[in-house]
């Protein structure tokens, strides 16, 4: 599976909401309990083309992942494009199972612990007329999950918009897509369930060439967004982080997001070392990322002059001391690589998983003409062998490193 790349676009927000979107909002913030995955947890990522493009780009993945490092989260994508909550797009030559049986046996053999559902937004072709259907096997889905004692989570659907559709009927469906995502959002407070309002932040989005690949589908810079999104509706705090000092007392007067293990040297060569709490979400390929997420350094009392900076004894960039008085995002830096590091394994581990539980040649290695390559079946288990490995490998690089930022005075300015 290739890594489609896409330029990084900042999304600006407008203001206004249909009430609706308002009823979605006010929902996702009303559940209480703080969101957290503990030890052992495993994630099964479940719904359409949403969840499944997602194996492309990992965000979401990374994301839940890094938040808690020390412990040992692990996840299953089993995102099906053009999938629903009964489990209609699963269907193929082999019965039984059916699709629907397929579905369930497939959440089943994840061994999920908390199951994020994404689902609704196919439904909503259907139009009113299939809303009821849509809750009840919405219902019949969550009681299933929870039956294997896990724990559902509800995603809305998100919006759609005119790029190749005209603007009448995107309206005319988007119409649909809310009357779904309120379905949605009523069912998680009958059952006192987390519901995660999408249609709401992407609506507010523009631009959706940036975002989408055809105003119905993210791509990569679509899913960072979703990902931000995702840990903003969880509750959980911004990763960005920012440090100020003040060279005057050789203090530090603001640490957000890090730790800071010591300081040394003096204003004209500055050592910082330092440990982020959590890795930096990655950025778009070919993007510095949005500033707002941006890490940010400050440091006042530096003698007037121009300051060369390296992180971990790599030359990154320079600056004035006027510019570290104001402050300086840091875009460069020993976190990012290992970000990048921990991404990129995601994406191996997503496309091993994918060829153990989903095979493009599934009918002749398990289905009814699996008399002619039936013997393949074996290569299924070292995907699973090779998924379960690199897992190994992403737990024991999820963890921040010790991180050494030297300033060093490199010209006095009069």
């Amino acid at each position: 599976m290739s890594t489609y790349n896409t330029l990084f676009f900042i999304g600006l927000f407008i203001v206004g909401a249909t009430g609706s979107m308002e009823m979605l909002n006010a929902q996702s913030s009303s559940y209480q309990d703080p969101f957290e995955l503990s030890n052992n947890d495993r994630v099964v990522l479940l719904g359409n083309s949403l969840i499944e493009n997602d194996l492309k780009h990992g965000y979401i993945e990374f994301s839940l992942s890094t938040r808690w490092p020390d412990r040992n989260i692990t996840f299953r994508n089993l995102g099906w494009s053009g999938d629903t909550v009964f489990g209609e797009a699963r269907s193929h030559y082999t019965s039984p199972p059916s699709a629907y049986d397929l579905l369930l046996q497939q959440i089943a053999d994840a061994e999920p612990t908390v199951v994020f559902l994404a689902y609704g937004a196919i439904e909503a072709f259907d139009g009113e007329e299939g809303l009821s259907g849509f809750r009840e096997g919405l219902i019949q889905l969550i009681e299933y999950i929870e039956s294997l004692d896990a724990k559902p989570v509800l995603l809305s659907p998100i919006p759609q918009f005119p790029v190749t559709i005209p603007a009448e009927r995107v309206n005319r469906q988007n119409n649909y897509i809310r009357q779904y995502a309120n379905v949605i959002s009523e069912v998680a407070r009958e059952k006192n369930l987390r519901f995660l309002d999408l249609y709401h932040p992407f609506s507010r989005m523009r631009t959706p060439t940036r975002f989408t690949t055809n105003g119905i589908h993210l791509n990569e810079t679509g899913y960072y967004h979703l990902a931000n999104i995702l840990e903003e509706q969880l509750g959980l705090p911004p990763r960005r982080w920012s440090l100020t000092l003040d060279m005057n007392r050789h203090d530090v007067t603001e640490a957000v997001g890090l730790e800071v293990l010591s300081i040394s040297g003096d204003v004209r060569d500055l050592e910082i070392r330092t440990r982020d709490h959590l890795l930096p979400l990655p950025v778009p390929s070919g993007s510095v990322g949005n500033p707002s997420f941006n890490q940010m350094m400050r440091i006042n009392g530096l003698p007037t002059g121009v300051f060369s900076v390296s992180v971990n004894g790599m030359d990154t960039f320079g600056a004035t001391s006027a510019g570290w008085s104001s402050g300086v995002a840091i875009i460069r830096y020993a976190s990012i690589l290992r970000a990048r590091e921990v991404r990129n394994l995601i994406l191996e581990k997503n496309e091993m998983y994918f060829n153990s539980y989903r095979p493009q040649n599934r009918t002749y290695i398990l289905g009814f003409r699996s008399h002619e390559q039936g013997q393949n079946v074996d290569e299924l288990y070292e995907y699973a062998n090779l998924t379960r490995q690199i897992e190994r490998e992403i737990n024991q690089i999820r963890m921040p490193q010790e991180q050494i930022f030297r300033l060093t005075l490199l010209e006095v300015e009069e």
